[in-house]
């Protein structure tokens, strides 16, 4: 026996007038034929078959004449909330108070298995469920609760779900008295099993868990593999390139050209002439060797073109033509130029 069974078994040995009702909505006049042989509004049995469902006062709110009802939320789509017959009666009862019907389509949209033309748990001792709610809302291709269809019908109400048979997709069904079982139609679309709902539930929340544990493993192996340690410092990185290497090497250095020698009368090493010692002056009538790569800041040579990079360019010094060629050497006397 299924639990909502077993709890409408139980509510239905209690009394009637024990058993309690939420809050329904009155009707207004000209809907006497919505009610049952006992006097009870549909939006009372309603009320009464929200309870069997829930196994907890179900009150109905009342509508406005633009409101229509909803059907269940996803967590409250059982197998009478998405009954049929519970649909017919709660569309009777906003017709009772001048609001608007939900088509079944509309109202069954949470659904996942519909029961049409027959309501699961038994009906609560002392209510009476009209014929009217079990004619198939989608016959002859209807989607809706039909007024004129209800009110013409002169069926036996019923206090127990009916016996269904199934013609096609559909099932039509008739009230009987007397009987507390239910045989449940073919046009059910499926069964719901609580065991396999509860291992699935908890099958994904184990396969959640390993997906999360192994991206979480991944993040942090990629996090780890990123902060790798800092390469040595390259002390060559503190030396600035060498920007003066020339075609014979290096630039020279002060200390790659020796410095001239002072002259020293007893020194015949410093006495002019000497190519090995003599440094050139402005003075001296021979040139210095050409330089091709840079000059030295202590010389200066006696070609024009060649002047020193310290003092600017230094015109030679002229000498009178006297016909006859200058003196070149050193004569031991002090020359007046």
């Amino acid at each position: 026996m299924s639990q909502f069974a077993a709890a409408a078994l139980l509510l239905s040995l209690i009394p009637s007038s024990v058993v309690a009702l939420g809050t329904v909505p009155s009707c207004n006049s000209g809907f006497d034929w919505t009610f049952n042989s006992f006097g009870q509004s549909p939006c009372t049995v309603a009320s009464a078959l929200g309870e069997a469902c829930t196994g907890v006062d179900f009150p109905i709110p009342a509508l406005t004449p633009t409101q229509n009802y909803l059907g269940p939320v996803p967590l409250g789509a059982n197998q009478c909330r998405c009954s049929s017959v519970f649909y017919s009666m709660l569309s009777a009862c906003a017709l009772c108070q001048g609001a608007e019907i939900s088509t079944w389509s509309f109202y069954d949209q949470n659904c996942s298995s519909v029961f049409l033309t027959v309501f699961q748990p038994p009906i609560p001792a002392g209510f009476a469920v009209p014929h009217y709610a079990y004619i198939d809302p989608t016959a002859n291709g209807m989607d809706t609760f039909n007024p004129q269809i209800a009110q013409a019908d002169n069926g036996v109400e019923s206090t127990a779900p009916p016996q269904a048979t199934s013609t096609g997709t559909s099932s039509t069904g008739s009230p009987t008295t007397g009987s507390s079982t239910t045989t449940v139609p073919p046009s059910e679309k499926k069964k719901s099993n609580p065991g396999a709902i509860a291992g699935g539930v908890v099958g994904g929340v184990v396969g959640l868990a390993i997906i999360a544990g192994l991206a979480a493993w991944f993040i942090l192996r990629r996090r780890r593999q990123q902060k790798l340690p800092p390469a040595p410092f390259d002390e060559k990185l503190m030396v600035a390139p060498n920007q003066y290497s020339m075609s014979t090497g290096n630039a020279p250095t002060i200390s790659s050209i020796p410095a001239p020698k002072l002259y020293d009368p007893n020194d015949p090493s410093t006495f002019p002439g000497n190519n090995g010692s003599f440094a050139p002056s402005v003075y001296s009538s021979p040139s210095p060797p050409a330089q091709t790569q840079g000059f030295h800041p202590n010389v200066m040579g006696s070609n024009p073109s060649l002047g020193n990079p310290y003092m600017g360019n230094v015109q030679p010094i002229s000498t009178h033509n006297t016909g006859h060629n200058p003196q070149t050497g050193y004569t031991g006397m002090a020359e007046v130029m």
